[in-house]
């Protein structure tokens, strides 16, 4: 499998109201060659179940035990694929040309 241009990483805990339209944003973006990584923090809340009725092949989801933000983050980029690292937070909106805005 080719690696992508830019890998999203998404830190995840809880914040499940906004979860749906964050990773909506993600997958509309005119630029599609990205990966995004969504790792939940230990949350308690329903996490799993949100990121699961997004069927898109770019998406990598794993949940594990709260670490705090800084792990979370440095987990996620070691898993990271591309050269260029994205980053948005579960509360978050993109633009639908941030990556092909940032990638140019």
């Amino acid at each position: 499998m080719d690696s992508p241009a830019i890998s999203v990483l998404m830190p995840v805990f809880n914040g499940s109201e906004h979860l749906s339209a964050a990773i909506r944003s993600v997958l509309r973006q005119s630029f599609p060659d990205f990966e995004l990584l969504i790792l939940d923090d230990g949350s308690s809340e329903p996490i799993q179940d949100i990121v699961a009725g997004f069927e898109d092949d770019r998406i990598t989801f794993w949940r594990r035990e709260n670490r705090g933000l800084g792990a979370t983050l440095n987990e996620l980029a070691g898993r990271a694929r591309a050269p260029i690292l994205a980053r948005i937070d579960a509360d978050d909106i993109c633009e639908p040309s941030r990556f092909a805005d940032q990638y140019a």
